[in-house]
């Protein structure tokens, strides 16, 4: 009996073992109990860039990298609504109701697009309206073939108005520029291939970099928040002192780094190009060490930074930056196989000067819906809701026709006499229409148009407060519209005589403006 009870005994031993490891096991891998501050903000922070459960979603990566690889069509549109809040709002006066029913015409506003895509091969095509209203639209085309860039609309001619993108320099020089020497040969727009770092390169930086100044880092630098619906915040809190010592220290491994400096050397010289000048741009021992001696000497402002990472259900879905009254949040909204939501705000003081939310709605494997809308809040006084709406659709059917000579003026091949006249007389027809357009909408010619009004009432309001009559002034000028545009006819018709003066010495000089003075309508 005593040898059957020990058995017994061992057995119950043994069972309570593995149920206590296996419960070990699913507390330390299945759960966080045991992960000190520390290690949360590292696991969570590992967990942003690797895993199935990773920040950026391995879909929305999918999506962006075939949008450089594979041609698309494009179907969208951009409208933008502004509100008056805080004081601006509360002010009865009349100055202000007047801003309100000009600002109706701006929000009525919207740019609708439709066209195609193929990154790879640098071609671009998009048919583009600006809609003042329902009847009241100005349609163009934008295209881009290689580094040729045009713009066309039957309004103006039918011929594509482009630029070469090369030998810039000579260009601006036409347009009478008379210093070229901060222009590049060429606007680089693609990745730069120099910034391309191996996995050699990667794993220096780590070892090198990274790892030796985040060790440095104290324990109780780390905290963790348990918030109330059920999510967990990891903290890592710096002082701008502490900020500033581990730049330093940066640059004091930088300095003796020669491989990193070859590399950004390599990176500086491809992004300037034939801009770059070795002597004052380069990167070695000597100007590493005054960038340190000049961040050593300088005074920063006494305060915290604080890098949080939280996570629910042991997934990331937020990212918070603070400092001082600013706070910066990353939220990963959802997150599946028919798409993604994420929130970008920036606060300061207790309201919110920027929101950006972004959606990705998949239709079919081909197909998908994109939605960013962005609300700018300006000095608590105005809030502008911005909207773009874009249906993407993949397929390898897609093609383009070239801008070339026989449809485009390139504007790179005339000399500065061709020029001139031509440029002169876009802008006037272009006036012309502008005028034309807001005369039949009923809105006033003396402000500015309509559309350019999303960005430019937040400086309206700040003007407003040092002279109030700016909307009343603007409505003088609407009363008085048909006087404004006799005179504004008698500027263009003296404007066109100064330009007959400039055909005529052309002609003189045997200067052929024909080829581009011939198709502005």
């Amino acid at each position: 009996m005593k040898k059957k009870g020990l058995i017994i005994t061992i057995i119950v031993l043994v069972v309570l073992l593995v149920l206590a490891g296996g419960a070990f096991a699913y507390i330390y891998f299945g759960t966080d109990l045991l992960l000190s501050e520390r290690q949360g903000f590292e696991k969570y922070a590992i967990q942003l860039v690797v895993g199935e459960n990773k920040f950026i979603s391995s879909n929305l990566e999918n999506y962006y990298n075939r949008k450089e690889t594979t041609p698309y069509t494009t179907d969208g549109s951009i409208s933008a609504a502004t509100m008056l809040i805080g004081d601006a709002a509360s002010t009865n006066s009349t100055e202000v109701q007047k801003l309100v029913d000009i600002l109706r015409y701006s929000d009525q506003a919207s740019i609708s697009f439709e066209g195609k895509v193929d990154n790879a091969n640098k071609k671009f095509e998009q048919n583009i309206s600006i809609n003042y209203s329902d009847t009241v639209k100005f349609p163009f085309t934008y295209r881009v073939d290689g580094d040729i860039y045009g713009i066309q609309s039957d309004e103006i001619g039918a011929t594509y108005i482009a630029i070469d993108n090369n030998n810039l320099p000579e260009l601006f020089q036409n347009l009478g520029a008379t210093d070229v020497t901060g222009i590049p040969n060429k606007l680089e727009s693609t990745e730069l291939q120099s910034a391309n770092f191996t996995d050699e390169e990667r794993a220096h930086i780590l070892n090198t970099y990274i790892l030796p100044i985040y060790n440095g880092i104290t324990d109780d630098k780390f905290s963790k928040q348990d918030n109330s619906d059920g999510s967990v915040t990891y903290t890592l809190t710096l002082t701008t002192q502490e900020l500033k010592n581990m730049l330093l220290q940066a640059l004091e491994i930088l300095k003796e780094d020669q491989l990193m400096i070859d590399k950004l050397n390599g990176i500086a010289q491809e992004l300037y190009g034939d801009n770059y000048n070795e002597e004052t741009m380069e990167i070695n021992q000597k100007s590493i060490q005054e960038s340190i001696s000049n961040i050593g000497s300088a005074s920063i402002e006494d305060g915290t930074v604080q890098l949080g990472i939280t996570q629910s259900d042991r997934r990331v879905n937020k990212i918070s930056i603070n400092y001082g009254e600013i706070t910066i949040n990353i939220s990963k909204l959802s997150s599946n196989q028919s798409g993604d939501n994420y929130n970008i705000s920036i606060l300061k003081g207790g309201y919110t000067l920027f929101d950006l939310e972004m959606s990705y709605s998949v239709i079919d494997t081909n197909s998908l819906h994109e939605q960013y809308i962005a609300t700018v809040n300006i000095e608590n006084k105005t809030t502008t809701k911005y909207h773009y709406s874009n249906t993407v659709t993949f397929g390898s059917n897609i093609s383009f026709e070239p801008l070339n000579a026989t449809n485009s003026a390139i504007l790179n091949s005339y000399s500065t006499e061709q020029l001139l006249p031509f440029l002169g007389q876009l802008g006037i027809r272009i006036v012309q229409i502008n005028n034309e357009q807001m005369t039949e909408l009923g809105y006033p010619t003396e402000l500015i148009n309509p559309v350019i009004m999303w960005f430019a009432t937040p400086s309206i309001i700040t003007t407003m407060q040092n002279q109030e009559n700016i909307v009343d002034n603007a409505e003088k000028g609407q009363q008085n519209f048909n006087e404004t545009l006799e005179q504004d006819n008698e500027s263009l018709d003296n404007i066109e005589g100064q330009l007959q003066d400039l055909y005529e010495n052309s002609e003189a000089n045997n200067v052929d403006t024909s080829n581009i003075t011939a198709n502005i309508n």
